[in-house]
């Protein structure tokens, strides 16, 4: 019985490893993702055709997942976005 409680305290204790790991790899991920996309919207190079430059918007994006980056569209009808899982 004793047997049995240690393999399942350390079942848990691997569990948990992993998910604070994941965790905190994820909030990494998204802290130099948006980083790296706050560097590159700025970028006269990133503003896609039929944008103006100059101001720009930044999000997070589930549909499809990345960060957005979105220009005012430059006839006036709206913005137009770009969305990418990793800016470089």
């Amino acid at each position: 019985m004793n047997a049995r409680r240690m393999s399942r305290r350390r079942t848990v204790t691997v569990a948990l490893g992993t998910l604070v790991a994941c965790i905190v790899l994820a909030v990494g991920y998204y802290y130099a993702g948006y980083q790296s996309m706050e560097s590159q919207c700025q970028l006269d190079s990133c503003v896609p055709e039929g944008a103006a430059g100059g101001s720009y918007e930044t999000a997070w994006s589930w549909s499809p997942p990345g960060f957005r980056c979105a220009w005012p569209a430059s006839d006036g009808s709206g913005t137009i976005g770009v969305v990418k899982l990793w800016w470089s």
